[in-house]
């Protein structure tokens, strides 16, 4: 029996909680709370009382449950997360690269680099293929990774981000087939891939692919509360065990409403491949349709790219234009608007009356711009296909700092993440210099990366 069905067959015996949380199963709430939320959801707010099993040890539903999900996943195992991704990332780095060298992609999320300063890891960046027409990120290319590898033969553990927070996996089968080929032990963070698990016909998971430890926010793109996500462990790691020191970074008060909706959502998608492959051609028949004069419908190629996800892009607009006639006028919230870019996740079911009003906005949006000029292409700073830090994430977290203003930068170390968030993905990382070219950009964008207050640079080192 999974973790929704007890909890369904719990409730319905109504037993009077003299235990934590204070809620006491909807019984003592703020009157407004119990309109909103109904009593109902507190009631399946509980604390590990006997007969629910326990997530620091699953013998019982968890347990069900986690078995469920690495079977439909293709894991070895599965490990139920209720702090995000986050919580995962930390564990799956801590485990395998502690006080190591290990490649990572810089676009990975700022997590990954919270996890090295945690772990001790001496990363290898490597940067991120451009787009050339659109500026659009698309992943590390497969000659970055190799000649990384050839001149750093110690590193034996990679760090990706697939897809990345656009749905792009940029040649994936190639990338995999360099890290299998020279033994690494591949870490994917699929945060925003979790539907891939219901569409492995067309495109397969992580897992599938040969990755060892894969990292997934079901939330992000199946029905599931925020927070849900799940580690899957893959083949070869017997040695390590991730569950101890999963219980380092997670919560030991778990969130039963998280865990329910995780085995709910397995249980709703389980079987649906087809339907959910469908649903994807279909959105993109759609918007194949839709005729635009002055917007592009970012289009890569389709066996690399996550249906679900449409990208929207301006060459004559910033981003102003884009809240008053998506946000305000048609009510869409889309996942992000950046400069000059719109990005619309797409629910994995067909909704006819979403899909018009995207259409509807796209087209009033189009018809707005025609009589604007194209502005200037803002380039974000370039940097090194691969790159190194002097100092380890751990030994720069004990440096001091202080907080300068943008224009007593320059020529400085950097000495905090600069992260526009959506998507936490950090422009610049502690320990790279502040050049002159990067601290103009930073300029242009400061209200972007909350930086109007100063930026934060390492004041007893030396460039």
């Amino acid at each position: 029996m999974g973790i929704f069905r007890k909890m369904k067959e719990y409730t319905r015996k109504q037993y009077y909680s003299a235990h934590m949380p204070g809620h006491k199963s909807g019984k003592f709430l703020p009157e407004d709370l119990r309109e909103s939320f109904g009593e109902a959801v507190f009631q399946f707010d509980i604390t590990e009382t006997p007969g629910v099993d326990n997530l620091q040890n699953p013998q019982g539903i968890i347990k069900d449950t986690e078995t469920k999900i690495s079977k439909i996943t293709g894991a070895k195992k599965a490990n139920l997360l209720v702090n995000g991704s986050t919580g995962g990332l930390l564990a799956a780095i801590f485990t395998l690269a502690r006080n190591k060298k290990i490649f990572v992609g810089s676009n990975c999320h700022q997590s990954v680099y919270n996890a090295m300063i945690i772990s001790g890891s001496n990363p290898v960046f490597l940067t991120p293929e451009l787009d050339q027409e659109n500026g659009v990120e698309l992943g590390v290319s497969p000659e970055t990774l190799a000649e990384a590898v050839e001149n750093n033969p110690e590193c034996k553990v990679l760090v990706l981000t697939f897809p990345n927070y656009y749905g792009i996996r940029y040649e994936y089968k190639e990338i995999f087939r360099i890290a299998k080929e020279n033994n690494l032990q591949i870490i994917i963070d699929e945060a925003h891939g979790a539907h891939f698990n219901f569409m492995k016909e067309k495109f397969p998971n992580a897992i599938t692919l040969g990755a060892h430890v894969v990292v997934q926010s079901w939330h992000k793109t199946l029905p599931v509360l925020n927070q849900g996500s799940v580690l899957l462990e893959g083949e070869g790691l017997e040695s390590f065990n991730f569950r101890e020191n999963i219980n380092m970074f997670q919560t030991t008060s778990p969130s039963y409403l998280i865990m329910s909706s995780l085995d709910a959502a397995a249980d709703f998608l389980e079987g649906k491949n087809k339907e959910i492959i469908l649903r994807g051609e279909q959105w993109q028949e759609f918007f194949r349709k839709i005729k635009l004069r002055n917007l592009i419908i970012f289009r890569y190629k389709e066996e690399e790219r996550d249906p679900f996800k449409l990208m929207v892009l301006s060459k004559k607009e910033s981003g102003t234009l884009f809240w008053e006639i998506v946000i305000d006028k048609y009510k869409i919230q889309p996942e992000i608007i950046e400069q000059g870019r719109l990005l619309f996740m797409l629910p994995l079911f067909f909704d006819s009356e979403l899909a018009e009003r995207i259409n509807s906005a796209l087209l009033d949006l189009d018809n707005n711009l025609e009589d604007k000029r194209i502005l200037e292409k803002l380039k974000e700073p370039e940097r090194k296909k691969i790159f190194t830090l002097k100092q380890t994430p751990q030994e720069m977290s004990y440096l001091h700092k202080e907080k300068v203003s943008l224009k007593e930068c320059v020529g400085k170390i950097c000495a905090q993440k600069i992260v526009m968030y959506p998507p936490g993905v950090p422009l610049i990382y502690p320990g790279e210099v502040l050049s002159e070219e990067i601290v103009c950009y930073l300029n242009r964008h400061k209200i972007n990366y909350s930086l109007q207050e100063g930026i934060e640079i390492f004041s007893d080192q030396e460039n």
